[in-house]
């Protein structure tokens, strides 16, 4: 700022505000240059403050920080099981934000709100179905894609496959081996062959049946368990 005076009149410049600060020529005789420096404005909102050189105001106006924000990743996948994860959020000191999740299974655990930087915590839901799914999160006003794949098609295995008996009553056990998700079914199909146990479940479990006595000659009957077929070979008496 130029200061334009006669000879022999003396005249100050002082600052009226935090952020203005006078580096040099605070004081002089006739004309002369006051320097000045602002500091940063880290709000949103512009500001005005004043200098006072030699009895006149001068007003300096400064404009606001613009809120920008930008996410760290900008998606995000998992699989089937239950997950946690987090998005890192960047913007200025005064800027507030927030975070909102847009699907039932994602759930935002904190920092659900804040100003400035920060981070967003969020969990998925198991997804108990075969099929994938997408769903979203706005986080300081931008979306967050968040991916699940779905199970695994549901399979089935028997340990062990088929099973011979004497003549006389007996009993034994089937292993099913499937995915924790998977439900399974076990039924007789022959009337001397009993389930006792395990006709329904989910996830790997064993069924338990029992044969009756065979007055006649061997036979033959089955099972249908997991919706594979389980073979009893039954000697006669």
């Amino acid at each position: 700022m130029n200061v334009t005076g006669a000879s022999g009149c003396n005249w100050v410049a002082t600052s009226n505000a935090s952020w203005i600060t006078i580096t040099s020529g605070s004081s002089g005789t006739g004309s002369g240059t006051v320097n000045y420096s602002v500091g940063a404005n880290t709000g949103t909102s512009s500001r005005t403050g004043t200098l006072t050189i030699a009895g006149q105001s001068f007003t300096v106006s400064q404009a606001g920080q613009p809120c920008t924000y930008s996410l760290s990743p900008t998606s995000q996948s998992f699989t089937a099981g239950l997950g946690t994860a987090s998005v890192g959020v960047t913007t200025g000191s005064a800027c507030s934000r927030t975070a909102t999740s847009n699907a039932s299974w994602i759930t935002i655990t904190s920092g659900g709100s804040g100003t400035g930087s920060g981070t967003v915590n969020y969990s998925v839901s198991a997804n108990t179905g075969t099929s994938s799914r997408t769903g979203t999160m706005t986080i300081a006003g931008q979306s967050f894609t968040v991916s699940q794949a779905g199970q695994q098609p549901c399979t089935y295995s028997l340990s062990p496959t088929s099973q011979s008996f004497a003549a006389g009553l007996g009993t034994a056990s089937v292993g099913v081996t499937t995915g924790s998700t998977c439900s399974r079914t076990a039924k007789s199909n022959a009337s001397w062959i009993t389930v006792t146990s395990g006709s329904s479940g989910t996830g790997s479990g064993t069924v338990n049946y029992s044969v009756a006595a065979n007055q006649g000659s061997s036979r033959s009957g089955t099972m249908t368990i997991a919706g594979k077929t389980f073979t009893v070979n039954q000697a006669g008496k």
